[in-house]
């Protein structure tokens, strides 16, 4: 089971450099498709917010995908101009409902705001 959580960018207005807890670039560059280097487009608030979900769990948060170049999001049918290709969308790999349940929870109050199962 996948659960997708799509983050829009209404509060922030500075770009700070962040370190992250939980998600590395290797990480990120597996689960981004189109490219080598798909942490390189992965959204830093977007990011940081997932970190926090990751950190408020305990528990490991796997990406099954993250950044989508847009013509690999064309290959498979959809716009290209969904929230992967604008780095703000994660799937992320879970194996329950309650998981599931727990994930969106948290996310919600990180602030996410767009949730799929």
């Amino acid at each position: 089971m996948v659960i997708v959580i799509v983050v829009t960018m209404l509060q922030l207005k500075v770009i700070v450099m962040l370190r992250f807890k939980w998600f590395t670039e290797k990480e990120l560059n597996i689960a981004s498709f189109g490219c080598n280097n798909g942490a390189d487009y992965i959204d830093v608030i977007a990011l940081a917010m997932l970190d926090e979900v990751r950190e408020r769990r305990g528990k490991r948060v796997d990406l099954t995908c993250a950044y989508r170049t847009p013509e690999h999001d064309r290959s498979k049918g959809r716009s290209g101009e969904g929230d992967h290709c604008k780095g703000r969308g994660f799937d992320i790999e879970i194996e329950t409902l309650a998981d599931a349940c727990e994930i969106i929870a948290i996310a919600g109050i990180v602030g996410f705001n767009a949730f799929a199962i």
